[in-house]
C-alpha cells in the first residue's frame, strides 16, 4: 500500500545519493523571455521565477564589461543568459562585497573593532543602508541580492585556520572582562559573546537589505555549505545551529565551485553533496518558496574554459534539483586583455551559450507541458530527498505521495536515445568542432546514461509508463507556483 508520506530508508537514501551523480538529462529548445518578475513572496511550494516562463535561468556574474571597451561584444542575450547591463552590480544581480562597516582583522590589524562583540553595529547598519542607496538605487529592485562576507563565520568553532584569530582575540577579551573566571568559564563566555554579536550582524544586515529592497531575493554567498568532506554529521549540526540565517533568507546561494584538476568523481561528489545539503536546509529551515541559486564556475583562469561535461555539474545538475537558476562567477582577472575577451566571446558562442540554452529551454518546455506553465520541474530522485526532509516539518501543502516520485521503468524513447539525437543536431551545426562539444561524444553519453538508467530503474517499483514519457519529462515532477496545485499545477486555488 502506498503511504501518504514519502519516507526514505537509510539504505534507499544512500542509493539516491549515488544515483544522483553525473546523470545527463535530455534537453530541448524554446523561446526566451527578458522581463524580470516583480511579484511578492508567497507561500508556494517553489520560488517565483526570476523571469516569466523561465523556471531556470543562467546568470552571468563576471565583471566582463571591460570587453566592450576593447571593442569585443560578448552576446549573452542571444543564448538567453542574463547579465547586468554595463555594470557588475545591476538589476539582475547585485553582489555586494562586505557592504557596510563589518568588524574584522586583516594582517593582524583590526578594522571597525576587529571582533563583532567590539564593533558598532548601529554604525554598520547605517553604512549598509548607504551602500544599498548607492549600489541598488531602485526601490523596486527584484533581482538577486547577494551579500558576500567571508572575514569570519557566525559560529565560534568554524573560525579555524586563517580565521583562528577571532577565537584567540575573543578568548583574550573574555579573560580581560572576567579576570576571576577559570579557563572553562572564559572559553564559554568567549563563545557566547562572539556568537551573540556575530548573529546580530549577520541577521540584522539581512533584515536591513530585505526591508530596504523587499522585492529582491536576499541571502548570503556560500550558505549553506558542507563543513566537512563527507558533508554529514558535523555539517548538519553546524548548519542547523545557523538555522536563523536560512529562515531569514529569501534565497540560498551555495557555492559549487571546483577546479579542473579535481577528478570527475570527486567533483561529482562535492557538487552533489552540497546540493543535497541545500535541499535539506531549505526543507527544514527556509521557506518553501525560497529560491536556490548556486554559484558556479565556467572557467579556470583566463585561458582555460569548462567543457560541456564540466558544465553538466555547474549548470545541468542544479537545474535538475529544482534551482531557480545558477550564477556563473568570475574575477576581473579572467577578462582584462583583448585576447582574453576574444577567447571568452568564442567560448560563449561555441560552448557555454548553446549548453545554457539547451538546459533553460528544456525546463521551460517541461514547465509548459508538464506543469501547465504554473510550476517548476524537479527530477524525481532529487524531490524524493527533499520530501524525506520535508516529512519532519509542518509544510503539509507541499508534501507529495510516494507514488508521484517513482522513476519510470519504460520509455517510448529512452533518455540515451533522446540525448544522442540532440547532440547529433549540435554536431550538424558544427558546434562539435569547437572546444567543448568536441569532447562530448554521443556514443559515450549514451553509454553513460544507459548505466545510470539501470541504476535508477533497479530501485524503482514496477508501474505503467506515464503519459509524460513521450515528452521526455517522465522522470520529473511539478512543484507548483503560488495559486496553483495538483500534479500538473492546473488547479487554481480559490481562497
Amino acid at each position: 500500500m502506498v503511504r501518504a508520506m514519502f519516507i526514505l530508508s537509510r539504505s534507499f537514501y544512500k542509493r539516491v545519493q549515488y544515483a544522483l551523480m553525473g546523470i545527463t538529462s535530455i534537453l530541448v529548445s524554446s523561446s526566451t523571455a527578458s522581463i524580470l518578475s516583480n511579484q511578492p513572496r508567497s507561500h508556494s511550494c517553489t520560488a517565483p521565477s526570476l523571469l516569466p516562463e523561465k523556471p531556470f535561468v543562467v546568470v552571468w556574474n563576471h565583471p566582463s564589461q571591460v570587453c566592450e571597451r576593447h571593442g569585443v561584444h560578448v552576446d549573452f542575450k542571444k543564448w538567453g543568459i542574463l547579465s547586468n547591463k554595463d555594470s557588475f552590480i545591476g538589476e539582475i544581480v547585485s553582489l555586494l562585497y562586505g557592504p557596510g562597516k563589518w568588524p574584522y582583522y586583516q594582517d593582524n590589524y583590526s578594522y571597525n573593532g576587529g571582533l563583532p562583540q567590539l564593533g558598532n553595529e548601529t554604525f554598520h547598519l547605517k553604512s549598509l543602508e548607504g551602500v544599498l542607496d548607492s549600489e541598488v538605487p531602485n526601490l523596486s529592485f527584484s533581482g538577486l541580492g547577494v551579500i558576500d562576507f567571508e572575514k569570519w563565520r557566525p559560529l565560534f568553532s568554524l573560525n579555524f585556520d586563517s580565521l583562528k584569530i577571532y577565537q584567540e582575540k575573543s578568548l583574550e577579551l573574555a579573560k580581560q572582562r572576567h579576570p576571576d573566571y577559570n579557563s572553562s568559564q572564559v572559553a564559554e563566555e568567549a563563545v557566547r559573546e562572539f556568537e551573540k554579536s556575530a548573529r546580530a550582524y549577520i541577521e540584522d544586515s539581512l533584515r536591513v537589505a530585505t526591508t530596504q529592497r523587499p522585492h529582491g531575493q536576499w541571502g548570503y554567498y556560500g550558505y549553506p555549505r558542507c563543513w566537512d568532506e563527507q558533508c554529514n554529521t558535523s555539517t548538519v549540526i553546524n548548519n542547523d545551529r545557523m538555522s536563523w540565517v536560512f529562515a531569514a533568507s529569501s534565497a540560498l546561494y551555495p557555492s559549487i565551485y571546483f577546479d579542473l584538476d579535481t577528478p570527475p568523481a570527486a567533483r561529482a561528489r562535492k557538487v552533489t553533496k552540497t546540493l543535497l545539503e541545500t535541499l535539506r536546509v531549505k526543507a527544514k529551515w527556509a521557506g518553501t518558496d525560497a529560491a536556490i541559486f548556486p554559484y558556479a564556475l565556467n572557467q579556470d583562469g583566463p585561458y582555460t574554459f569548462f567543457k560541456s561535461s564540466d558544465l553538466d555539474y555547474s549548470i545541468r545538475q542544479p537545474a535538475d534539483l529544482g534551482s531557480s537558476g545558477i550564477l556563473l562567477w568570475g574575477s576581473s582577472a579572467t577578462a582584462r586583455a583583448k585576447d582574453e575577451c576574444l577567447l571568452l566571446q568564442d567560448y560563449v558562442n561555441s560552448t557555454l551559450g548553446p549548453f545554457s540554452k539547451l538546459v533553460m529551454d528544456f525546463f521551460s518546455n517541461c514547465s509548459a507541458q508538464l506543469c501547465s506553465s504554473h510550476g517548476r520541474c524537479v527530477r524525481k530522485d532529487y524531490e524524493a530527498v527533499y520530501q524525506h526532509h520535508l516529512s519532519t516539518t509542518e509544510h503539509e501543502r507541499c508534501k507529495m505521495p510516494q507514488s508521484s516520485l517513482v522513476i519510470s521503468l519504460k520509455r517510448k524513447q529512452p533518455i540515451s536515445e533522446n540525448f544522442t539525437v540532440l547532440l547529433k543536431s549540435l554536431q550538424d551545426r558544427n558546434a562539435h568542432e569547437r572546444e567543448g562539444f568536441s569532447s562530448l561524444k554521443p556514443e559515450r553519453v549514451a553509454q553513460k546514461i544507459d548505466v545510470i538508467d539501470r541504476m535508477l530503474r533497479s530501485r524503482a517499483s514496477h508501474g505503467e509508463r506515464s503519459a509524460e514519457a513521450d515528452n521526455g519529462f517522465d522522470d520529473y515532477v511539478c512543484k507548483c507556483l503560488a495559486g496553483w496545485s495538483g500534479p500538473h499545477c492546473d488547479r487554481e486555488d480559490i481562497e
